[in-house]
């Protein structure tokens, strides 16, 4: 799965370079574009080269990792904090961003949770 995703991510950057790096300078201007770049612009293609990456040479903490996840997303007093921990972050951060606006806010917050 990690193979395939980075195949299509590094397929689509050679015909859409322009949407990478629109990404790109829309994440220097508000959260929500750096969060839409986080997980589908270029840094989510060099996470993923990363991970697969890690996935040959390290299959034993991928696995480890992708454990405690699971773990911590069964209970349900973690997903209760790590929600009010991303919105205290959002509310914090979103003037350094400039996010005036309630949309702005709430694209942010479904682009996270």
């Amino acid at each position: 799965m990690v193979l395939e995703a980075k195949s299509g991510l590094e397929s689509g950057a050679v015909g859409s370079g322009h949407s990478f790096a629109a990404a790109r300078l829309d994440a220097q201007r508000s959260i929500a574009g750096w969060v839409g770049e986080q997980i589908g612009g270029l840094s989510y293609l060099q996470s993923i080269r990363k991970l697969a990456q890690r996935v040959d040479s390290d299959w034993d903490g991928v696995q480890a990792d992708l454990t405690a996840i699971r773990r911590a997303a069964a209970t349900p007093k973690i997903n209760i904090y790590v929600v009010t921990q991303i919105y205290t972050i959002i509310i914090t951060t979103a003037p350094l961003f400039d996010c005036r606006s309630r949309a702005s806010m709430a694209t942010l917050a479904a682009a996270v949770l």
